[in-house]
């Protein structure tokens, strides 16, 4: 029975933890559709359209470390759900009236939030599985490539229609989406850190390297 338990948690964990690796993949490469309706709405040059895109995945990649040691005392569910209504508040800034101001400022705090879930998700799947991890860890990094497919496609037939704004708007939904769908599938209680070495007496350890 407890087995038998233990096996439906770790399913629902990755479960959970491939859900928002796809949202979050999605998330990263739709914004390459957007960057030639920006650089036409603001009048951007191609120098200054890289440093757009610059905001996002350079918070996006230099504070995955940082966000992880942060925000290690968090529980799984906590931190994914932090990190994706971080991206979504992202995603609505931009998609407000505020001008290029707003679409930085978007940028930078949807690259926070994806900074978070990428170490957290991968993190939730070790634990969970532990020493079996190899092929489940294989399903949630392939969870990452539907989600750089499916996202980016959708957006690219929305955009000539509803324009670059509401498009932000809906993606911002699908996060909304995913934060509730996190909470029956991910663990509540703090990931386990990974096991302590217990240090050897100085003999012991002498005797042990040969």
């Amino acid at each position: 029975m407890k087995s038998r338990h233990r096996s439906n948690q770790q399913k629902r964990s990755l479960v959970g933890a491939c859900l928002a690796h796809a949202l979050h993949d999605g998330y990263t490469d739709a914004l390459y559709v957007f960057l030639p309706v920006w650089q036409a709405q603001f009048g951007l040059s191609y120098a200054a359209l890289a440093i757009v895109r610059a905001l996002y995945s350079g918070t996006m990649g230099g504070l995955q470390i940082p966000a992880n040691r942060a925000l290690r005392g968090l529980s799984p569910r906590a931190a994914l759900i932090l990190s994706t209504v971080l991206a979504l508040t992202g995603l609505l800034i931009m998609a407000s009236p505020f001008g290029f101001a707003g679409l930085c400022i978007g940028l930078v705090v949807a690259g926070v939030g994806s900074s978070i879930q990428h170490p957290c998700g991968s993190m939730l799947v070790t634990v969970s599985y532990g020493a079996a991890s190899r092929h489940p860890l294989g399903i949630y990094n392939f969870s990452g490539d539907l989600g750089k497919a499916a996202l980016p496609a959708l957006v690219a037939v929305l955009l000539p229609t509803l324009g670059w704004q509401p498009v932000l708007g809906l993606m911002a939904v699908l996060g909304i989406a995913l934060s509730v769908v996190l909470v029956p599938l991910v663990p509540a209680a703090p990931s386990p850190g990974p096991p302590r070495r217990r240090r050897l007496p100085a003999r012991a350890a002498a005797a042990s390297a040969f």
